[in-house]
């Protein structure tokens, strides 16, 4: 590990304005794109149980993916802005309308999916990234919004005790986990 490497502990979604929308416009997530509850809560849950698998970014910690039309409906790309070196950007290509049609349900799938495409799109060449996103993709598809991350472990002779938790498990409060 170098010295500036880090630790992931965010994955947010963004929206890039389109050409025709008119309004205050705060790039987040939900303008244009309609989100669903636990839009946000897919991306922490992602980035909380690879943090908790102390798996290494970079010289980034965070990943924002961007919604926008101005790319082929599908494509993925790495981008080129670097506003903050804390901060790696990827652009994913779908229109307003293709997004906001679906179910609730195919919404926080199609999230997910490429929630994984840009991890792996970012760390293509280094197989043992690639294993370890793999075995998160794996246990968020087993557990869903129950997933739970590991946070502290204490133990002595006599006992021992595991504090995690959960992010919006069924849309309910996030739960500690004792």
């Amino acid at each position: 590990m170098k010295s500036n490497d880090r630790i992931i502990k965010d994955i947010r979604y963004y929206e890039i304005k389109p050409k025709d929308f008119t309004g205050d416009f705060n790039g987040i997530i939900g303008n244009v794109y309609q989100i669903t509850d636990d839009t946000n809560s897919i991306g922490q849950r992602i980035a909380r149980k690879l943090n908790e698998f102390k798996f290494i970014s970079g010289e980034f910690d965070h990943i924002y993916i961007n919604f926008t039309e101005n790319l082929k409906l599908g494509n993925l790309v790495e981008s080129e802005k670097i506003l903050d070196k804390r901060i790696k950007y990827v652009d994913y290509g779908i229109e307003p309308k293709t997004f906001n049609s679906p179910t609730e349900f195919e919404k926080n799938k199609l999230v997910k999916d490429l929630t994984f495409k840009s991890l792996i799109l970012i760390f293509e060449k280094d197989k043992e990234k690639i294993e370890k996103i793999i075995e998160v993709e794996n246990l968020l598809n087993k557990f869903e919004t129950e997933i739970e991350i590991a946070y502290k472990t204490k133990e002595t002779n006599s006992y021992k005790i595991e504090i995690g938790y959960m992010i919006n498990p069924k849309k309910t409060l996030s739960k500690i986990v004792v």
